[in-house]
């Protein structure tokens, strides 16, 4: 943290600075006595932290099994932030029934939750951290400690709230959980040939909550809740060909099938006037006077085919070309070129290290020239964006027409 003055030090450079005798000599030396108060120390404290870890593997014959599990929880460097119950689950199981044929799932189940994460970030100027440098440490934390009035006034430097109300007040929950699963499968149909699928499939959720009180709203203190889901999946099947012939032409074909999609929801609501707010809080929304609900709901899916072929002479000449087509999910009007991406690519290479003479010298281990060409693309991420026509005045004395999304 920065060096900064203590009370009585603070005190005396306010007399100087006002000219004028703010604080008494009685006061100055009470601040030296007691030292004020350290606005950083008030809302730090010391984090601790419980991590669990168990695992178990073997493997045998034609399986092998990965299990583990974890535990964590954590209490927060600033006071009234935690970390806990944090829970994740791994099963991992390894199976080869032949020589041809393998498989591998992979699966792993988590759950977290926090209470007031992300408030010791001190990005924004009103977060408690930034705060707590700028208040005066001649102020005291409490006007009435025994009826619990904070003083959430500083007379000589921050113009926001205490630092010190701002953390013990705040009261805002998140949690989430997830379960993935991957499948790999890789058969060897013969001894050139070989098709792989991957498979990957996740569901999560996250759950959120906020009660901003009378200290930290005090015109019209509200709750709020949100709460999401998610749902994905993705599917890739490849086979591959490889292959030398007279042991000089090596040739290796792939092709690619390619399909996701996702979908989510969303709900989010928030009550104000609140007939007994902090009994309320943000458990019971519904009771509020005042309320406003919004929803979301989004999907997409994507397809996509890729061929590519490699070949080379001796490891001397290579020659490389794919072609790969993209097509994903929007507005039913589009127009038809705008459905799917085509991405043709082919490249050609030279292993001059590998020449006769080249060896002969022994200049270079490894030299070799390549020239290539290919399109490249994003997929837009604003599918269901349309362009509207707009006037721009740029003070010619004429609007010029344009376009905005």
């Amino acid at each position: 943290y920065p060096d900064k003055m203590n009370a009585a030090e603070y005190a005396a450079y306010i007399n100087d600075f006002n000219q004028a005798q703010t604080f008494s000599n009685a006061e100055i030396e009470e601040f030296r006595k007691t030292g004020g108060t350290d606005w950083l120390d008030a809302i730090t404290q010391v984090g601790l932290r419980n991590d669990h870890q168990i695992s178990y593997s073997q493997k045998l014959d034609k399986l092998s099994v990965y299990l583990s599990g974890r535990y964590n929880d954590e209490e927060g460097t600033m006071i009234n932030t935690k970390s806990g119950a944090n829970y994740s689950l791994r099963s991992k199981i390894g199976f080869q029934p032949s020589k041809r044929l393998t498989m591998d799932l992979d699966i792993t189940a988590a759950k977290s939750q926090t209470k007031n994460g992300g408030l010791s970030t001190g990005t924004s100027k009103a977060d408690p951290f930034f705060q707590a440098l700028i208040w005066s440490p001649t102020e005291p934390i409490w006007l009435d400690e025994e009826n619990g009035i904070y003083n959430n006034s500083d007379h000589f430097g921050a113009l926001l709230d205490s630092p010190y109300m701002n953390v013990m007040e705040q009261n805002r929950f998140s949690e989430s959980h997830n379960v993935t699963s991957l499948l790999n499968a890789n058969y060897k149909i013969a001894d050139f040939l070989t098709y792989t699928v991957t498979g990957f499939a996740a569901k999560s959720g996250s759950a959120s909550g906020n009660y901003r009180n009378v200290w930290l709203e005090p015109n019209d203190p509200y709750g709020s809740r949100g709460q999401s889901e998610n749902f994905n999946w993705r599917l890739i099947n490849k086979i591959d060909f490889n292959k030398t012939f007279a042991d000089a032409h090596n040739i290796i074909l792939t092709g690619v099938y390619e399909a996701e999609a996702s979908e989510s929801w969303s709900l989010s609501g928030t009550g104000k006037k609140m007939p007994l707010p902090d009994l309320a809080s943000f458990y019971t929304i519904g009771l509020s006077n005042e309320q406003s609900v919004s929803s979301g709901y989004g999907k997409t899916s994507r397809i996509a085919y890729m061929g590519r072929l490699n070949y080379n002479y001796k490891q001397r000449y290579y020659f490389t070309a794919s072609y790969r087509v993209d097509g994903k999910s929007g507005p039913a009007n589009r127009v038809e070129e705008n459905k799917f991406g085509a991405f043709p690519s082919f490249a050609a290479s030279w292993r001059l290290s590998e020449e006769p003479f080249m060896k002969a010298n022994g200049l270079f281990d490894n030299l070799k020239f390549r020239a290539g060409w290919g399109q490249t693309g994003n997929p837009c991420p604003f599918v269901y964006t349309v362009m509207k026509s707009n006037n721009y005045d740029y003070g010619i004395g004429a609007d010029i027409l344009g376009y905005i999304p």
